[in-house]
């Protein structure tokens, strides 16, 4: 599969994007804060509820790190600190979901990741040959859509039919900052139909089919 909001965007296969968090009967909100080695800072805010035939599950979280790393190369006699190798992520996700009937369920997805990294290189040792990328950097922005029909079929607990399309927007800018200053864009656009019916025929045989 290319891309999904379950998968992220290197996904390739031919599965169906099922997404199990589901939102929760009554309406809840929850809260986070993480810090940690290497500047690092985490927030996080979640929340779920249900109002009718209507579903939600909105989430944002932000992470951000410093994360220069001490090392030492005995054969050297050096030591140092690996730089430049900092991380801003800020991700936000929606997902709403509607009861069509007993038998049907449409889900909306989407995912919004941006990142902000900092690209290291080697580090420059006395008496060896090497070079420093103590400033190049790599941005990324990616938006991932699935938009799911489920519809129960026969007994409706033996048969599901799952239609899925999605659409992906991810662009990617790296930016090396040494003497030459060069900038390197990529743009990808991706959108997908699926669909998968998976039937129980036995207590212990499910067949399941599809095309992608």
């Amino acid at each position: 599969m290319v891309g999904s909001t379950l998968y992220d965007s290197d996904a390739i296969g031919g599965v169906i994007n099922i997404i199990t968090r589901r939102p929760t009967e009554k309406v809840t909100t929850q809260a986070g804060v993480t810090f940690g080695a290497y500047g690092l800072n985490q927030q996080t805010i979640n929340s779920s509820g249900k109002i009718g035939d209507i579903g939600w599950v909105v989430g944002y979280n932000r992470t951000e790190a410093e994360n220069n790393y001490p090392f030492s190369i005995p054969e050297a006699n050096f030591e140092g600190t690996r730089e430049n190798n900092d991380v801003l992520y800020n991700n936000f996700n929606v997902k709403l979901e509607a009861n069509l009937g007993k038998r049907d369920t449409l889900t909306l997805s989407t995912l919004y990741l941006g990142k902000d990294q900092g690209v290291p290189g080697g580090v420059s040792v006395p008496g060896y040959f090497n070079s420093l990328t103590d400033s190049d950097r790599k941005y990324t922005d990616q938006v991932l859509t699935d938009l799911i029909w489920n519809s129960k079929l026969g007994g409706g607990n033996d048969s599901l039919l799952t239609a899925r399309v999605y659409a992906d927007f991810i662009n990617t800018r790296y930016d090396s900052r040494n003497s030459s200053q060069a900038r390197y864009d990529n743009g990808q656009t991706s959108y997908g139909l699926q669909t998968q019916h998976s039937w129980k025929f036995a207590n212990n045989q499910t067949l399941v089919y599809g095309f992608d």
